[in-house]
């Protein structure tokens, strides 16, 4: 009885780890992702601010320096805008990574559970 007990719990700490270190692995990618896109999202926020100090010195006139504003917003939201639609998918593509996690972490708790041993009560057969 000891060695099904022991035995039962060595199977479900081993399901339960294999489980953990999955969805570790799973936020770790995630985060790593975001983490990269954060960085571009700065590159191109102070890439941006160069190129409009930049053009303030260099404009001839007011309405230079209104079309290079104009430009430069346009080129700074389009990567935003695209930026926002990867992190889009990437958080969808995670939603479903995720749920099939649960989903195989459940089966695997459920695989790893064994039924109790009857306790005896109506178990004998009647003579």
């Amino acid at each position: 009885m000891q060695s099904d007990f022991s035995n039962n719990l060595e199977k479900w700490n081993k399901v339960s780890l294999e489980s953990l270190e999955r969805v570790m692995e799973i936020n770790a990618r995630i985060f790593q992702t975001m983490t990269e896109k954060q960085m571009e999202s700065l590159r191109d926020y102070m890439s941006t601010g160069v190129k409009q100090v930049k053009m303030m010195t260099e404009a001839k006139s007011p309405q230079d320096l209104m079309a290079g504003q104009v430009r430069l917003a346009t080129e700074f939201n389009e990567k935003a805008l695209d930026r926002a639609k990867q992190l889009t998918e990437l958080m969808v593509g995670s939603r479903h990574e995720l749920k099939e996690w649960f989903e195989d972490s459940v089966q695997s708790a459920q695989g790893a559970t064994v039924a109790k041993p009857a306790s005896g009560r109506g178990s004998k057969k009647a003579a």
